[in-house]
């Protein structure tokens, strides 16, 4: 913009009203050089910095936008590890209360066993996340009794039969 220059709503010249607002030193020589780098008057700054306070139009809005979004996102974030972090304590829990100690006997057994039903379950894991099923979404919709009637469109579990 010009020195001197004046904004101009859509229609025509627009009618102004004189402001005295007061501010700060600091923020009137800010001004002053960002007028005389830009070659815009104080009149102009002032005008179109408060439009677009007003209208919260501008980098502002764009910035305020994406920290929205970005905070809904952490939110959900949070929601999730939380969500996974009591699972996995209630599935800690559970597997020590009814797993019984594996005598010294049967131990070489067991740990093949282990590492046979480890690699069937993260099969399934793998089949069913590429499909788009996600615990937490099971979860957070409270779905657990919902699962026999998509059992015929998922992966089947591990140590599964048919």
């Amino acid at each position: 913009m010009r020195r001197g220059a004046t904004i101009q709503p859509e229609g025509g010249p627009a009618k102004r009203q004189q402001i005295h607002p007061e501010v700060r030193i600091d923020v009137y020589r800010r001004t002053k050089e960002y007028g005389a780098r830009r070659g815009m008057s104080l009149g102009v700054i002032v005008e179109e910095s408060l439009r677009q306070y007003l209208d919260q139009s501008g980098e502002l809005k764009d910035i305020l936008g994406r920290l929205d979004r970005q905070g809904r996102t952490l939110e959900l974030i949070r929601r999730d590890l939380e969500l996974l972090s009591e699972f996995q304590g209630v599935f800690a829990r559970m597997w020590f209360a009814h797993t019984p100690q594996i005598v010294d006997t049967e131990r070489e057994a067991a740990q093949r066993l282990g590492a046979m039903r480890y690699e069937q379950m993260v099969d399934y894991v793998a089949r069913s996340f590429a499909a788009g099923h996600r615990l937490g979404g099971d979860i957070a919709r409270g779905a657990t009794t919902a699962a026999a009637g998509r059992s015929a469109t998922r992966p089947r579990g591990p140590g599964a039969s048919g």
